[in-house]
């Protein structure tokens, strides 16, 4: 991995974080638009909205925002983190879901000198921020984003660009089927669910962004993640253990991001 030239870096930072502040929107109303949980509406809105319309408003007041409250991170530092129309608190998954926007820009560029796939692997990760942050709050990965990054890695690959074609199908096909299997066996043995339908569909997505021989370090990656995420959380008074429900999601997600940054991007600059 490389930095990159401070234009380049400059651009991916500002794309990155306007990216971002579109996730937000993703994830504040995608889950609604698809129908996965019932949600209390804003005072001022019937519901909240689908991914096109209406223009962004506060979540607690309903007032619309401007242009000048919608600049990524500035306006939530300038406006102290509250609404400039209801002093409401302002969640921090707002400036945090832009700031990792920007961040996947940046290691995008930063781990390969090849522009089609650093906008790629910018694509890859975005939609993996979104992913984390609805599993984080709903426990639910959206099949109206695990699904087309599952189909889109099969067309990335026709081309070979993180895979060949041969080993990204196989991929899908082991990485649903095999989570699949296990999902069942656990089903059987415990008598409740151990991995969600989206868990398995977001894991053959990255058998067809990655190839199959990826599955094996992400699901391991995500599981130590996993572990020690509980770890940290009991630590700070949580009450976490094996009957506990807990989304797998952003696990996953980091585990991907980690792979396809640190392994898979940079091999496209030697291939």
């Amino acid at each position: 991995m490389t930095l990159p030239n401070p234009l380049l870096l400059a651009t991916a930072l500002a794309i990155g974080s306007i990216i971002g502040s579109f996730l937000n929107v993703v994830i504040f109303r995608g889950p609604s638009s698809w129908n996965l949980v019932d949600v209390a509406p804003p005072p001022t809105r019937e519901t909240r909205g689908n991914i096109a319309s209406p223009r962004s408003y506060c979540p607690k007041c309903g007032q619309s925002l401007g242009v000048l409250h919608l600049i990524p991170i500035i306006s939530f530092i300038i406006q102290k983190g509250q609404c400039s129309a209801c002093g409401q608190r302002i969640s921090m998954r707002y400036p945090i879901v832009e700031a990792a926007g920007a961040l996947a820009a940046v290691l995008a560029v930063s781990a390969t000198t090849n522009l089609v796939d650093s906008a790629l692997i910018a694509f890859f990760l975005w939609i993996l921020i979104a992913l984390a942050a609805i599993d984080l709050e709903t426990q639910y990965l959206p099949d109206a984003l695990t699904l087309p990054l599952l189909a889109s890695g099969l067309v990335v690959n026709a081309f070979g660009r993180f895979a060949s074609f041969s080993d990204a199908v196989i991929g899908a096909a082991v990485g649903y089927g095999a989570l699949t299997a296990i999902a069942v066996g656990f089903r059987l043995l415990r008598g409740r669910d151990g991995l969600g339908g989206g868990d398995i569909k977001l894991i053959a997505g990255y058998g067809a962004w990655l190839g199959w021989q990826a599955l094996p370090s992400v699901i391991f990656l995500a599981s130590v993640g996993m572990l020690i995420a509980i770890l940290v959380l009991n630590l700070f008074g949580s009450r976490i253990d094996r009957n506990t429900e807990a989304p797998f999601g952003p696990a996953l997600a980091a585990a991907g991001a980690f792979y396809m940054v640190l392994i898979a991007g940079p091999e496209t600059v030697f291939l």
